[in-house]
């Protein structure tokens, strides 16, 4: 005596065909997003690297023609420069004098003109 064996309904044994396609269909599906969302990934990588931001760009291609020594800084007679910063377009120079005063000038070097200028006093007790 046999036993009938149906395949859709027994537990642990092959899937029906239909559960193979629609199982197959998902899986190209989610494997053409996958690509699909690298590619995307790839091309934001690419397309940041390779454009530069205007705030960025170099401060002699605003001034066409400028030599980038045009400018000149005017410092208190007998100071001498300790440090220099640079962020962007805006340059900040530390300056101190021989009876020890100190400060800070900030320049623009799109226009070559001062911006602001501190001067730096030591704290009391």
């Amino acid at each position: 005596m046999t036993v009938p064996f149906d395949t859709a309904t027994t537990p642990g044994t092959a899937p029906a065909s239909r559960q193979v396609k629609l199982l197959k269909a998902l899986v190209i599906g989610l494997g053409v997003l996958l690509v699909a969302g690298l590619l995307v990934v790839a091309g934001t990588i690419a397309y940041r690297v390779s454009r530069v931001p205007a705030s960025d760009a170099p401060a002699v291609a605003a001034m066409p023609g400028a030599a980038i020594n045009s400018g000149q800084l005017v410092l208190p007679a007998g100071a001498s420069v300790r440090s220099i910063g640079l962020d962007g377009n805006r340059l900040a120079v530390h300056y101190g004098s021989a009876d020890g005063s100190e400060g800070i000038v900030v320049v623009d070097l799109r226009s070559g003109g001062e911006l602001a200028r501190f001067g730096i006093e030591a704290g009391r007790k």
